[in-house]
């Protein structure tokens, strides 16, 4: 989603931190299917300065997905209709992240 291959994750490995511009940090509160049949991803989460000195950008986002009527039908096997609609919410959040990226 991001033109660069310049991406860290943390924790760093052995030696000094690579040189960053910016930091992102999700905190996901809720990934799950709900007692409504939908997915559900709900991730609070904020851009800072690569130093960590300032917070950029705070956001809650919150996304529902379907579950696909394979799913409700027992005698198929529901888990990939479920993995389906959890990957599309991480989709849907790592867009909105790169897009607030992009904007900054």
């Amino acid at each position: 989603l991001l033109p660069t291959e310049k991406i860290a994750l943390y924790p760093w490995g052995a030696g000094p931190a690579p040189p960053i511009d910016y930091q992102v940090l999700v905190d996901i509160t809720s990934f799950e299917r709900d007692s409504t049949g939908e997915c559900v991803l709900t991730a609070f989460w904020r851009i800072a300065k690569g130093d960590g000195s300032e917070i950029l950008l705070t956001r809650r986002s919150s996304f529902r997905e379907p579950v696909g009527a394979a799913a409700e039908d027992s005698t198929t096997d529901p888990y990939h209709e479920i993995a389906a609609a959890m990957s599309k919410n991480v989709e849907r959040l790592s867009r909105e992240i790169v897009d607030a990226l992009r904007a900054l």
